[in-house]
């Protein structure tokens, strides 16, 4: 089956006519080592969340623990540079010791099915691969995030 740029273009508006009929997400957090990717992350959300929404970075899971002493964040995105699935879900485990109780989409940049279900199966509402954060991928996790709320 031949994939076009129409095709690309159709589900994009589709994913936007979803998200449209959804609450609005405004507070998240993004947890990135390295600046440079939580800049990043931040600037592929601001498409999907909007710019009047708070999107703030922090570097480790504590900074972000102090972040949300006033506000919980909606969803908190946890990049994963080491390529290990397990401190993917040792992050996910610190997010909860420390009161985070929102859901967390980890993204990393080795992705593979089986790391991708031993996240899941850590507690993360979704997982994605880095290079799928400026795409259609990221759209669909927030309605993923969408369809838990109404649950």
């Amino acid at each position: 089956m031949t994939y076009s740029g129409a095709d690309v273009l159709a589900h994009l508006s589709e994913l936007a006519r979803q998200r449209a009929l959804t609450r609005r997400v405004t507070d998240a957090i993004i947890i990135a080592p390295q600046s440079q990717d939580g800049e990043f992350l931040q600037s592929a959300l601001r498409g999907v969340m909007g710019y009047e929404s708070r999107i703030l970075i922090s570097a480790m899971v504590s900074e972000a623990a102090d972040l949300t002493r006033l506000k919980q964040p909606e969803v908190v995105f946890a990049l994963d540079p080491t390529k290990v699935e397990a401190v993917s879900s040792k992050t996910i485990r610190s997010l909860r010791t420390a009161g985070i109780s929102c859901p967390v989409a980890v993204i990393s940049d080795l992705m593979t099915q089986k790391s991708a279900a031993e996240v899941l199966a850590s507690g993360a509402f979704d997982v994605m691969h880095r290079d799928d954060v400026c795409g259609i991928r990221l759209r669909e996790c927030f309605l993923k995030l969408a369809a838990l709320e109404e649950q």
